[in-house]
């Protein structure tokens, strides 16, 4: 991994609701008193972390859960958190939905430095919508995306796709409907059916199927394609923007680089070694009651696992492995170990030299998930 400066991840477990395919750790929001709860229990673990925190902090990212429940007055004693322990980044991110945006909200989210929006529109279609069961339509998101354009000028959507009620046309309609809003930058991620969500009590029951496969990769290329043509680059698997506007927090974990997460369930890879966060309230809370940090699971990575991990990483960028950095890093040249798997995915199509390295090719993309396991 590479060491020194740092990328700060803030988790938010709170939501108006599940939606039925989440597997993220959150929890409805029952009483608003628990946001203002959390931030006072954040600030102890900031306290903790305080010699890592000043000046080794180069993006912040705030995600959830739904970080656009805070009302104002949270959002400006978080900021105050954030003043007191870090100098603000570059980059400073907040995610947030649509049913939760005001235009108050927006104006303090820019008092406290946040210069990226990352908004979970997810679809155009009301009835896709509800299939997901998000807790807004079409028309909130709209009415979100023309608040968020008035103060930022770095937003960025994110949508589902293969999702069993959604046709390519509805695809078409949406991606076509979302980049005449001109965002910067565009999340495009394949439903997936994760243990214990809505979907996957219904997936067992019969209730719905899962979309043919061969769809979903045609939605996938058609969203290629077509955000290529409209001037976005596909700078990782899932990942699309104009030049420039690439998520510099999110490249981070794709190049391997040292983050520290704090909140519930957060996670934090620091000097070789990963810690994970409580996932539940109860636990974070009563760990930091009695100063102690709220981990739950640490492992010190093997140099194996990490070369593995740095790899799988790397090729979901359009960079792919550089030979020179996987050198600096590990202290070996990745060929003397993973030669003949590159070899044997090369002459499948699957990947190609480069200047620097080795990448995946288009159609190493749509079986980079098979790739990755051989790898491993």
């Amino acid at each position: 991994m590479k060491k020194g400066k740092k990328r700060l991840y803030i988790h938010i477990p709170f939501c108006i609701k599940r939606c039925n395919y989440c597997g993220f750790v959150s929890s409805v929001l029952k009483d608003k008193r628990e946001l203002s709860n959390y931030i006072d229990y954040l600030s102890l673990e900031f306290e903790l972390y305080k010699d890592r925190l000043k000046d080794n902090i180069i993006t912040i990212y705030i995600g959830g859960g739904t970080p656009s429940l805070f009302e104002p007055y949270e959002i400006y004693t978080l900021g105050e958190l954030l003043f007191k322990y870090l100098s603000l980044p570059g980059e400073f991110t907040i995610e947030a939905n649509p049913e939760s945006i005001t235009r108050d909200k927006v104006l303090a989210w820019r008092d406290i430095g946040v210069n990226r929006v990352s908004l979970g529109v997810q679809s155009f279609d009301d009835e896709v919508l509800s299939f997901l069961g998000r807790p807004h339509t079409a028309g909130d998101a709209v009415d979100a995306i023309s608040i968020l354009k008035d103060y930022f000028d770095n937003i960025s959507f994110d949508f589902i796709y293969g999702i069993p009620n959604q046709d390519m046309s509805i695809w078409h309609k949406t991606l076509k409907r979302a980049i005449a809003f001109g965002p910067q930058h565009l999340s495009l991620y394949a439903l997936s059916i994760e243990n214990g969500t809505t979907f996957c009590k219904w997936y067992k029951r019969g209730k719905i199927h899962m979309m043919d496969e061969d769809l979903v990769v045609d939605m996938y290329e058609f969203g290629v394609h077509f955000l290529k043509e409209n001037g976005y680059k596909r700078y990782e698997i899932s990942n699309f923007s104009f030049p420039g506007k690439e998520s510099i927090h999110n490249m981070g974990y794709w190049t391997y680089d040292e983050y520290l997460g704090l909140g519930v369930s957060a996670s934090s890879f620091v000097e070789g070694i990963r810690y994970i966060n409580y996932s539940s309230m109860t636990d974070y809370f009563k760990s930091l009651k009695n100063g102690a940090y709220p981990i739950a699971y640490s492992e010190k990575l093997s140099k194996e696992k990490m070369m593995g991990e740095y790899i799988i990483l790397r090729l979901r960028t359009n960079r792919g492995l550089l030979i020179d950095e996987f050198i600096d890093i590990f202290g070996i040249d990745p060929l003397s170990i993973y030669k003949d798997k590159f070899a044997y995915f090369i002459d499948l199509g699957f990947m190609e030299h480069t200047e620097y390295g080795y990448r995946l090719t288009d159609k190493g993309i749509l079986v980079s998930n098979q790739i990755f396991v051989e790898i491993i």
